[in-house]
């Protein structure tokens, strides 16, 4: 049996802003760079949103910047402020090191609140070896919300073969309903006991809520909770041994 290591990085990048909403995103992108990951997950992504982030493209300056191919999930979509100028979009993105074969973005049930959605990516490892699902998702404010967007994602994903990783900002602690439904579905917490620290407000860290479960044959190797203060949460990473 052959085994294969990659390093995954969840982050809420907050629009590029840290905690007072001071611009940060090459601070951002540092941060990320100084990790190593193979694939990234990232929330609160914007995409020429607004002059909060300058109306930027900040999925073609990450993937830029940092060489990584990447795939964008809109989950807010509106018209530009002037005729012929790019959609103000915000949502979620996927970087990775290796090819990208395909993706989709799944809206999730927001009961009318800001819209959440579930992005998909097969990613192939390598050439002669597995490809990895990966999901990204940045769950609503309320515990219903929640729910019913587990509820979603587990449905969404299925029984799918082969390694399945789902990371984001579930706004949930770990005794959650919603995460026990998660657990029930199969998925692991793959850092508890390893880097199961708070990770929000990254200013002075007191709540756990952004996670990276997996289900298949991945095992955790190593996992941290990095101190950066770049943004409003703080960034996780983990070290995976896949088998196949």
């Amino acid at each position: 049996m052959a085994k294969l290591t990659i390093k995954l990085m969840s982050y809420n990048i907050h629009f590029g802003t840290d905690s007072s909403g001071a611009p940060t995103l090459p601070r951002i992108m540092e941060t990320i760079a100084e990790a190593g990951p193979d694939i990234v997950f990232l929330q609160e992504v914007d995409k020429h949103w607004s002059r909060r982030s300058g109306f930027a493209d900040q999925t073609k300056l990450l993937s830029e910047t940092l060489g990584l191919s990447v795939v964008y999930g809109a989950n807010l979509d509106l018209d530009p402020p002037v005729p012929g100028a790019p959609r103000r979009q915000y949502g979620t993105a996927i970087l990775s090191k290796h090819p990208i074969m395909e993706s989709r973005n799944y809206p999730l049930n927001s009961f009318g609140d800001e819209q959440r959605g579930l992005l998909e990516a097969e990613i192939e490892l390598s050439a002669d070896g597995p490809s990895i699902r990966a999901y990204n998702i940045h769950m609503g404010l309320t515990a219903r919300q929640r729910i019913a967007q587990v509820e979603d994602a587990t449905q969404i994903i299925g029984r799918k073969s082969g390694p399945v990783v789902l990371a984001g900002d579930f706004n949930a602690e770990p005794d959650s309903l919603e995460l026990r439904l998660l657990r029930e579905a199969g998925f692991v917490d793959s850092l508890a006991g390893l880097a199961a620290g708070p990770t929000f407000p990254s200013t002075a860290p007191e709540s756990r809520i952004d996670y990276i479960w997996t289900r298949g044959n991945l095992s955790v190797d190593s996992a941290a909770v990095l101190p950066s203060m770049a943004s409003d949460h703080c960034p996780i990473v983990g070290e995976y041994v896949m088998s196949y």
